[in-house]
């Protein structure tokens, strides 16, 4: 849930050490770019959330496809993906819509 954490909440991540610090190194879309060259596809979108909204013939926020990518890529089960307050009709959409995206049948 680290992944999908606000920034205005990072603060409350301390360090066990006296003088230590905890760093964060954001890559931009890191597991779905990975995933995407995996299989071989386009890795140069700027903004591979907003990609999958764009193929799709509605609107969806961007962080609730942001977790809803992340969800299905770790291995989230149809049953248990849940998207934003969307019908179960546009879940399975979504799914299928990230699923060909990532040509995770392959």
């Amino acid at each position: 849930r680290l992944l999908n954490l606000p920034k205005k909440y990072r603060g409350i991540l301390r360090s066990r050490f006296v003088e230590g610090e905890i760093l964060m190194i954001d890559f931009k879309s890191l597991e779905p770019r990975v995933a995407k060259y995996l299989t071989g596809g386009d890795t140069q979108e700027e903004d591979i959330y907003q990609d999958i909204i764009n193929g799709l013939g509605y609107i969806v926020d961007r962080v609730v496809m942001k977790r809803a990518v992340l969800s299905i890529l770790y291995g989230m089960s149809e049953e248990q993906t849940k998207i934003g307050e969307l019908s179960d009709d546009r879940v399975k959409d979504i799914r299928q819509r990230v699923f060909e995206y990532f040509k995770i049948d392959r």
